[in-house]
């Protein structure tokens, strides 16, 4: 599959919230395009070492979100946010499900980090 063919598949991307801190990690973002299949291989050898990590220190984790037939760069896009407590719905409250929406019609530029006011 050609590079631009696979950024541009519809994935469902999800969020995984850990009941507590596994060291820095508080969540978990991944994307797949078998949600099922996916959530059964992590804590396996074929799924995450974060997850596994996660499994293993008996953490326990839950989907806290999922955003449906988005293509799979939004994942990426997602993860340059860095803070992904302010996606998660149980962190935050209702408010999170506001952030992270994408709008592909949407005309607003966003600012690079060396153009933004302070």
């Amino acid at each position: 599959m050609a590079n631009k063919e696979f950024w541009s598949m519809d994935v469902t991307i999800y969020l995984y919230h850990f009941s507590r801190p596994l060291y820095h990690a508080k969540h978990y973002l991944g994307s797949s395009d078998d949600l099922t299949r996916r959530c059964a291989e992590h804590g396996t050898l074929q799924g995450s070492k974060l997850m596994r990590a996660a499994a293993q220190a008996g953490i326990k984790v839950r989907i806290a979100r999922t955003w449906k037939g988005t293509p799979r760069y939004h994942e990426a896009l997602l993860h340059t946010r860095k803070n992904h407590s302010l996606l998660c719905p149980i962190c935050v409250g209702p408010k999170a499900l506001k952030r992270g929406i994408f709008n592909p019609t949407s005309k607003t530029k966003t600012k690079s980090r060396k153009n933004r006011k302070k």
